[in-house]
């Protein structure tokens, strides 16, 4: 079965949203890396990445 052409071509725009988290994840990724040349100690760096998943996503993984 064929389409019809009406001779319409009206394309969907996408939706633009102002991403929120871009700006604070600016902020926070140079803290972080300032934070990690700090340390000497591959624990504390492993302790500062886990602080760092948290700022970002809330969460407090248990693998390391």
């Amino acid at each position: 079965m064929r389409k019809k052409k009406t001779g319409r071509t009206i394309k969907e725009k996408a939706a633009r949203m102002p991403e929120i988290r871009e700006a604070k994840w600016n902020q926070i990724v140079p803290d972080y890396l300032e934070s990690v040349k700090a340390q000497i100690s591959e624990p504390a760096k492993s302790q500062r990445f886990l602080l760092l998943l948290n700022e970002f996503f809330g969460i407090q993984p248990e693998f390391i």
